[in-house]
């Protein structure tokens, strides 16, 4: 398995030990490539990703068999803090997490707490687009292009 490589072996899923939502389910995704889970409703898709990002336990999952890499790491068992610390992130589609950013911009706010190195390097307040950062705290202005901040050279005529 090359480094950065994404490895889902074997995994298989059940809800409450009543239902098996996963049986056998491998996959490989090579680090820097884009993949496309595919299928119709109920296919398990959704829960292959929680059992991914780590969040299956908060929907009552619970992985029976296989597990899940990233690279050297194994992620099986983690807190979905510390999968994303090893680099791993979610996006729930249609959630509207970040509704008045882009998707571009959706993702780079995803990657701020993987320590990627793309976001802004204070703790304080910092725009989602152009990443400049400044101090919190009051009147100190918004935090996204997309708000209007008068402190981003991003944010005129938006």
């Amino acid at each position: 398995m090359a480094n950065g490589t994404l490895e889902v072996r074997d995994l298989s899923v059940s809800y409450g030990r009543a239902v098996r939502a996963l049986r056998g389910v491998s996959l490989e995704v090579p680090a820097g490539s884009v993949t496309a889970v595919l299928g119709a409703n109920g296919a398990g898709k959704t829960t292959l990703l929680r059992a991914i990002s780590g969040t299956l336990p908060f929907h009552r999952g619970a992985v029976e068999t296989g597990g899940v890499r990233l690279g050297d790491r194994t992620l099986s068992g983690l807190r979905p803090a510390a999968v994303v610390a090893a680099g791993v992130v979610q996006v729930p589609e249609g959630r509207r997490v970040f509704g008045r950013l882009t998707v571009e911009e959706n993702l780079r706010a995803g990657a701020l707490g993987a320590g990627t190195g793309r976001g802004p390097r204070s703790p304080g307040r910092a725009c989602w687009s152009c990443s400049r950062s400044w101090p919190s705290g009051p009147g100190s202005g918004r935090a996204c292009c997309r708000a209007a901040s008068s402190r981003c050279s991003r944010s005129a005529g938006r």
